[in-house]
């Protein structure tokens, strides 16, 4: 696996700003993104979906940076734009819940664009940060938390062709969130109970008219 960029913006939607944090300085930080997508791609959990348009502001901030790797500048204004994109996201839905004294979960977005076995992808989580004081120093720190329940919400798209008219993607979220797949990254299900509902009938259908049929034909003979 090939870790091509990487980043960290904590969502602070209470206060409507985002924290960039330098990962250069985190020795550890690529161990822990490696580990991260290895964690997500193997997760039963996950539902599968596809981009409504390539211009929608997340897919297509991505589509730019993967095909501009050359300017860092213009990358991490990219991953701004969808960092603040969360922050309005999380802020509307933290005030069309708050009244059930429920809390959209405090956290950093992760972004990384990487390829793994010949197949570009880039994964976008939502993780618990912690703030802590070094012993050594009783300096103030920032870090993750090894614990995979900590991970609230991953999306990992496939960026094998970049002109694509559609981009797949695979979501993980630890809770019934709408706002992280609907609203932040504008997607739509490749499957739900209505679709599956509808196949399912089509397929009960197709079985009793074939049946019919042969029971016609017979009683022709």
């Amino acid at each position: 696996m090939e870790i091509i960029t990487q980043a960290v913006r904590v969502i602070d939607y209470e206060n409507d700003r985002i924290q960039k944090r330098n990962v250069n300085e985190m020795p550890k930080f690529r161990d822990y993104i490696e580990q991260l997508i290895v964690h997500v791609s193997n997760n039963v959990s996950i539902r599968e979906y596809h981009t409504q348009s390539t211009r929608t502001e997340v897919i297509a901030g991505i589509l730019e940076i993967a095909g501009n790797l050359e300017t860092p500048d213009a990358i991490e204004e990219k991953i701004d734009s969808i960092a603040e994109r969360l922050v309005r996201n999380e802020r509307e839905a933290q005030a069309r819940i708050g009244h059930m004294n429920i809390s959209v979960q405090k956290g950093s977005l992760i972004f990384a664009l990487f390829e793994d076995n010949g197949n570009r992808k880039c994964i976008l989580a939502k993780i618990e940060h912690t703030g802590f004081f070094d012993e050594r120093d009783y300096s103030e720190r920032f870090g993750f938390s090894k614990d995979t329940k900590k991970i609230w919400k991953t999306c990992i798209f496939n960026l094998d062709d970049l002109n694509a008219d559609q981009f797949q993607a695979k979501v993980y979220s630890d809770t019934v969130a709408k706002y992280w797949w609907h609203d932040f990254l504008e997607l739509e299900e490749c499957q739900n109970d209505a679709t599956n509902t509808a196949k399912a009938y089509k397929a009960v259908e197709k079985c009793l008219n074939r049946n019919c049929l042969l029971y016609t034909s017979d009683a022709a003979d």
